[in-house]
């Protein structure tokens, strides 16, 4: 991980460390009308720790060698992972009548999370 913002490595079995800020944002519009859009970001220190680790071990008893491999991918999509700095959150919603509500959450200090294939 080697951008303006942040810096950080990625390991295999999931794990992952960087410093830095990271921003993520989606948004969605209903049949309805009305618009939701969230952006997070995260200043400090972000970190995940895959499953990829325990489940290697796991695997090398259960089927050896070939067991630990297979277990280590499989268990890399499982993760425990957060912030520890902190971490603001925007979420707005605009209704279909033009109405806006928007709202902004702000969290310091250590946020954990655990999530599958990256979803929380």
């Amino acid at each position: 991980i080697n951008n303006g913002r942040r810096r950080g490595l990625e390991l295999a079995g999931g794990h992952m460390m960087a410093l830095g800020k990271s921003n993520r944002h989606g948004s969605e519009r209903r049949k309805s009308g009305s618009e939701f859009s969230a952006e997070e970001t995260l200043e400090g220190f972000q970190y995940r720790i895959g499953g990829g680790a325990l489940a290697a071990s796991m695997g090398l008893a259960a089927a050896g060698p070939v067991g630990a491999a297979a277990a280590s991918a499989a268990g890399s999509l499982v993760g425990v992972g957060g912030n520890l700095g902190q971490v603001s959150k925007k979420l707005l919603h605009v209704t279909s009548a033009g109405a806006m509500i928007q709202k902004t959450e702000v969290f310091r200090g250590l946020n954990v999370a655990a999530d599958l294939a990256g979803i929380r």
